[in-house]
């Protein structure tokens, strides 16, 4: 063996964990997407499975988040609009009494 080739193999040997280590996180990466792909429909949902793969896997909000794709302030998002149940009952009986108001 010369010396190039003992300096090649030394080389080789620091970089063989560090491929290890991508190849590892690649693979956690996979892992958490095969399994919350089809729980991400909605905005609720992806919030949901955010919070599964975090806890399932035991990965950070944003190494969730990144697997996936998704920024983390939209799925931190929690609307403060109040809900309109009672005007859409309204709209209803509306629409029921005076059949030519349309859209």
């Amino acid at each position: 063996m010369d010396v190039s080739d003992a300096r090649r193999l030394k080389a080789l040997e620091v970089e063989s964990p560090k491929l290890e280590k991508l190849l590892a996180e690649q693979m956690l990466d996979n892992a958490i997407l095969k399994d919350v792909v089809a729980k991400m429909a909605t905005p609720e949902a992806r919030r949901i499975a955010r919070g599964y793969a975090s806890k399932e896997y035991g990965v950070s909000q944003r190494r969730a988040c990144n697997a996936r794709g998704v920024d983390r302030s939209s799925i931190r998002y929690a609307s403060v609009r109040p809900g309109d149940g009672d005007l859409r009952i309204v709209m209803t009986k509306v629409a029921s009494e005076r059949l030519r108001f349309g859209y």
